[in-house]
């Protein structure tokens, strides 16, 4: 091979390397370049979520100092503030979603940033409408102890976690960028030697490599700048908020004691900070207490000092309650406190947080409430219940005979007594449910018979508007466990309610049916239904539809409040169907239970008692019946027909009295009624009807009613029930009884004379010393009727003064705790308590200690 021909041989070879050397670098330069640049993109895209994640966290604190000022100060500037945060949220909360939405982690925290904010939202909305609606102190006081700072708290942990995992991507990346930038380098540099094309592109590279880094930079300075802004003003919030923080450490010092504190409790920070453990600022018997009631309700033993406050911290549970804090200067003041536990970036516990506010003003607030209530109890309900009873005996007869007109006015009077009775006892009732001292005697039994009983006790009023109550009869052989008057009451406020909202000439049905394991009782109405806008606030207290037509209607707006209390205490829930100008269903569901199952069973060797023969073919009424003759002390047996009863009562003298149905299967009661009194067997034996056609029965009847103790109305009265049975069992009534009663109001006192006059005469007491002095002189008295406001002193200071064998019922404005009722024959409230009721009550008592004496 000729020279020439190795030139051309190593030309050709040395262009063929350098054109494959070119093509190497230019490949790998091109490489290089666009790794580079999808590095830089992602800290770019690392920046952009920075910057997304400080943006929420700036309009985090924007809702919260907003809502703050507008609460405080009414200021529109806040409320500004607040609505353009809220409004700007959902945005950047899409945006930020949108930018991780190639990392699950990220998503799955933005989500929860998501949920967090909206409950956030939610709470600041709820608060600033009750500071539009003129609630200010339920505002400020949803401010201090709503979720609000909670959420705040998470909403800052979840966008810190955020942030780091960011800042971890962010420093891979400007590693990773570091990396393939001197590859670059490498590559351009040999690009150089070779063309001057790989120089450009070298520079190129460079020249925006360099720019995106100095844009990067800006940015994080940027950030940095906003995020000490951020801790500026959480700072500032801090030593400016109006309530006490205080900060402590793991070690149990407090770190921080910001100047509403150092105002509370006249101490200085200086003084406490490094120096003092919380529980220096706790009265010390208030701290025993606590630690005591705690220990009981986690079941474990806890130390009277800093161990209280964190117990429920440590187990990761807020803790609220009221203290009785210690100033420096040794007095003491109510507070609330809310103490939780602060937790570093890996959730650990490295400090707690108290904030405490000072209840004084709340508590006087608080008495002054409870004096209302106690004023409204004595002052108004017992007048009233002179007014009521003395308007009943007017309308009675015992005044004579009344004009037409005399009579309406009479009865208009009446009616609005009535009415007046039950918004005091509305505004009683919500006050007990508030305060917890509502009792509840929870018992098995049949649920018909306590609808038919609501449903019969309202019909009147249903007359006044023109609207009858249809009752079904699905609830046969359904039995419920509920405190039977409870149920009634919460039945006849919903049938009231639905009646005022019913057409002329309207039918609300009422229905029970079962549901699983529940059973669903349902008030239907055909009225114009409730406004959409309503729905959320129907069941609180004082709440009324706007509408003119509403307004018209009257009452407080605590019923449907009252409702939901005592269902829900009953282990139920309560709720509504409405279709507007088509009518609203309300529905009260309820655990159910088995009617048939109620067991009148007796220990075995129990005395023998009076057997009473009960005939009447509704299975659920027959129940009833037979419970309440078993309180009263008889046995029973149940017939439910007239040839089934005739058969059991061919046994002679196996019962002692009767209760006769008019309406049954085979033949009506006054039929077999006439055919006992045919028999020499059952001639006299004693009969009570207990029908809802007594009344008609009665006249039936008329002069051939021999041996008829009483009529009983459906539904039934148990107390009269019993009265009639323990006559018919005695043979012998007795009408010379003599009552005490202790009574200040002269007025009450003379209409109660007139409501027990066929049955027994009033001699009164109106002060406790005359009280002592009749009950000393040895006067027989057959009943103590007891009032507990007397003016020298409260009555049950009697009771230890009374003879055990004279009974006594008290008849109080005041309702009567459990415990003293326990210690009486009975205990009535004074506006609760009809003229029928009264009477019926104090016959009983007189009856039963009658035939003590005479057996």
């Amino acid at each position: 091979m000729t020279n020439d021909q190795t030139f051309r041989t190593k030309v050709v070879v040395g262009m063929a390397a350098i054109v494959f050397l070119l093509l190497t670098l230019g490949y790998g330069g091109l490489h290089s370049a666009d790794e580079q640049e999808q590095n830089l993109e992602r800290l770019d895209h690392t920046y952009q979520v920075k910057s997304a994640i400080d943006d929420l966290l700036v309009d985090a604190r924007n809702i919260t100092s907003g809502q703050r000022s507008y609460v405080v100060s009414g200021s529109a500037e806040g409320r500004a503030l607040f609505e353009k945060a809220a409004q700007d949220i959902p945005q950047l909360l899409a945006n930020l979603r949108f930018l991780v939405r190639d990392n699950p982690d990220q998503i799955e925290r933005t989500d929860g940033l998501t949920a967090l904010f909206n409950e956030r939202l939610n709470e600041g909305l709820s608060i600033i409408t009750r500071r539009d609606d003129g609630d200010i102190e339920g505002s400020y006081n949803q401010l201090l102890n709503g979720r609000g700072p909670a959420l705040t708290d998470l909403i800052n942990q979840q966008a810190r976690i955020m942030a780091d995992v960011e800042e971890q991507l962010l420093n891979e990346r400007l590693t990773k960028t570091g990396q393939t930038a001197q590859q670059t380098k490498y590559i351009l540099t040999g690009g150089v030697s070779i063309a001057v094309l790989g120089i450009c592109l070298a520079v190129f590279a460079v020249f925006r490599d360099l720019r995106r880094r100095l844009i990067t930079e800006q940015a994080l300075r940027d950030s940095t700048a906003k995020l000490e802004d951020t801790l500026s003003v959480q700072r500032a919030l801090v030593q400016s908020a109006g309530y006490a923080i205080i900060a402590v450490d793991i070690e149990g010092l407090v770190s921080n004691f910001n100047p509403a504190a150092e105002r509370m409790l006249g101490w200085h920070a200086a003084e406490v900070v490094g120096k003092a453990g919380p529980e220096r600022f706790i009265d010390a018997a208030d701290l025993a207490a606590h630690a005591q009631k705690l220990g009981r309700e986690l079941d474990t033993t806890l130390q009277s000092g800093l161990e209280t406050l964190i117990a429920k911290p440590l187990r990761g549970q807020a803790y609220e309650d009221e203290w009785l804090m210690l100033r420096k200067d040794g007095n003491t003041l109510p507070a609330q406190l809310s103490i939780n536990a602060i937790h570093n970036n890996e959730g650990l516990i490295q400090g707690f947080l108290i904030i405490a506010s000072d209840i004084t003003e709340r508590k006087k607030i608080e008495r002054l409430k409870n004096e209302f209530i106690s004023t409204v109890s004595h002052e108004l309900r017992t007048p009233l219940t002179s007014i009521r009873g003395s308007l009943g005996l007017v309308l009675g007869g015992i005044a004579g005979q009344l004009t037409t007109q005399g009579k309406s006015l009479i009865d208009i009077a009446h009616k609005n007594a009535e009415r007046l009775g039950r918004l005091i006892n509305d505004i009683l009732d919500i006050e007990k449910i508030e305060s917890g001292k509502m009792e509840f005697q929870m018992k098995r039994q049949p649920l018909a018979p306590l609808l038919k009983q609501a449903v019969e006790s309202t019909a009147d009023y249903g007359v006044q508007y023109g609207v009858t109550f249809k009752l079904s009869d699905e609830a046969h052989g359904i039995g419920v466990d509920v405190d039977g008057d409870r149920l009634i009451q919460v039945m006849a406020n919903l049938l009231s309610n639905a009646a005022k909202f019913s057409p002329q000439g309207g039918v609300v049905e009422v229905a029970a049916v079962l549901t699983g394991r529940n059973v669903r009782i349902s008030v239907a109405d055909k009225g114009k239904g409730i406004p959409a806008e309503f729905h959320d606030r129907i069941f609180q207290k004082f709440a009324q539809a706007d509408s003119s037509d509403t307004r018209q209607k009257g009452g407080t707006g605590l019923g449907l409040s009252i409702v939901k209390a005592m269902v829900e205490h009953m282990g139920g829930q309560v709720g509504f169907e409405s279709v507007p100008e088509q009518g609203t269903t309300f529905f009260v569901d309820l655990p159910a239970a088995n009617a048939s199952a109620i067991d009148d069973a007796r220990p075995a060797g129990a005395p023998v008692r009076p057997r009473v023969l009960i005939c009447e073919d509704d299975e659920d009424i027959a129940l009833l019946l037979r419970m309440m003759l078993d309180q009263g002390g008889f046995d029973s047996d149940i017939a439910t027909t007239a040839a089934e009863a005739a058969a059991r009562l061919e046994t002679p003298n196996a019962y002692v009295a009767l209760t006769l149905d008019i309406a049954l299967p085979d033949k009506t009661g006054l039929d077999l009624f006439r055919d006992l009194r045919a028999a020499p067997a059952t001639q006299a034996l004693p009969v009570i009807f207990v029908s809802a056609e007594a009344d008609k029965g009665r006249k039936e009847l008329n002069g051939a009613a021999i041996g008829v103790v009483d009529w009983l109305q459906k539904p039934i009265d148990a107390q009269r029930l019993l009265q009639a049975i323990r006559l018919a069992a005695r043979k012998s009534p007795d009408t010379g009884a003599v009552v005490l009663h202790v009574e200040d109001d002269l007025d009450l006192v003379h209409v109660v004379s007139g409501i027990i006059q066929p049955v027994a005469r009033i001699e009164a007491a109106h002060s406790l010393a005359e009280a002592r002095g009749k009950l000393a002189s040895g006067a027989h008295y057959d009943l103590v009727l007891l009032d507990l406001g007397l003016p020298d002193g409260d009555g049950s200071e009697l009771l230890p003064l009374i003879p055990k064998d004279l009974p006594v019922l008290i008849f109080s404005a005041y309702e009567v705790p459990e415990e003293l009722s326990r210690k009486v024959a009975s205990a009535l409230t004074k506006s609760r308590t009809s003229n029928e009721a009264l009477f019926r009550s104090i016959t009983a008592i007189i009856d039963k200690m009658t035939a003590q004496r005479l057996s």
